[in-house]
């Protein structure tokens, strides 16, 4: 998984979690209940496991509906929980901190190859300081 599904998932909880959610008239679902019937009573067996919410539960015809509650049930639909917030948190700064510690290896790796090349290209270790040190660090 790439260490951005990580920022996403720890800033999406911290922005989302807990809030309510208004479904938009396009993101509700309409339906008329039998005849006789309000819809709170037509949809009460399919509200005990159901996660939305119901929007006039006294009305007889156009029942509105709509499939969340609250942000967290989008959220765990793709994966992300509030549970796994500080491991998201953790993984970016493990992520950040090789990626600085890498970088920071291969700056001295190759700053040692360059100074080794430019010891054996000039052949000349008596030329400077830094070379005889250098030539004494590779000698051990």
């Amino acid at each position: 998984m790439s260490p951005l599904t990580y920022w996403v998932g720890g800033m999406a909880n911290a922005m989302l979690y807990g809030r309510q959610i208004e479904c938009t008239e396009r993101e509700t679902n309409i339906f008329n209940p039998p005849s006789g019937q309000t819809c709170g009573e037509y949809m009460a067996p399919f509200l005990t496991q159901a996660p939305g919410v119901l929007q006039n539960p006294e009305a007889t015809s156009d029942c509105s509906y709509c499939g969340l509650r609250v942000a967290d049930q989008f959220l765990a639909s793709v994966n992300i929980r509030w549970s796994d917030r500080w491991m998201d948190f953790g993984l970016m700064w493990v992520y950040i901190g090789f990626n600085v510690m890498a970088t920071i290896w291969l700056y001295w790796y190759v700053l040692l190859l360059l100074l080794v090349y430019i010891l054996i290209a000039n052949h000349d270790t008596g030329s400077s300081v830094y070379a005889k040190h250098l030539a004494s660090l590779l000698q051990d």
